[in-house]
């Protein structure tokens, strides 16, 4: 069985970062996020095997991610499941990458509903928080309210006509660099 889930990238319409507190790992957040439906998105296809626990993620276009977050999903989505079963996975990237629309977050969601919609098996909160901050949003769409680390997904109805042009000038922001830079600097 195959599926192909059209992954959206998304826009922080506005961002609240708080500092982080004693031992915690991550910062606090107030968002307003908005899902973009439109011409920049990946395509996910997934396809269950036989191969017992296996999962392979292929980019069409080659790249190769050490810390590849899609496989990481994939992973957990088996294993949180106990499937007998295995993942072939092929990602079309199109949400360019470092510029904080959340590629990697949306590939992991589309994984988890592409699953989902073989199997009949859905995913709770707390597990799509696991794989990431912004994967709950990802997976759930539309326009929300989002706070704590992330995992509190408000949806908030938006009126349709919002339209937006987004520039890309191939500047790249790693989000951990830009959290790290908020570290150092303090919450001028």
């Amino acid at each position: 069985m195959r599926i192909t889930i059209r992954a959206n990238p998304k826009l922080n319409l506005d961002l609240a970062v708080y500092p982080k507190n004693n031992g915690e790992t991550h910062h606090k957040i107030d968002s307003k996020l908005q899902e973009v439906e439109g011409e920049i998105y990946d395509g996910v296809t997934l396809e269950l095997t036989d191969k017992i626990s296996e999962t392979r993620v292929l980019y069409t276009d080659g790249r190769v991610y050490e810390n590849d977050n899609a496989l990481r999903a994939a992973q957990s989505v088996l294993k949180h499941s106990e499937s007998r079963k295995g993942l072939d996975i092929t990602i079309r990237k199109g949400i360019p990458e470092g510029v904080g629309l959340g590629g990697s977050s949306a590939d992991a969601a589309a994984i988890c509903k592409g699953y989902a919609l073989l199997t009949g098996k859905d995913f709770a909160n707390d597990f799509l928080f696991k794989l990431g901050a912004d994967v709950p949003f990802q997976y759930f769409g539309g326009c929300a309210e989002v706070s704590g680390f992330g995992e509190i997904v408000k949806p908030v109805c938006s009126d349709g006509n919002n339209f937006v042009l987004l520039i890309y000038s191939g500047a790249k922001v790693a989000t951990k660099e830009a959290f790290d830079l908020f570290d150092r600097r303090g919450a001028e």
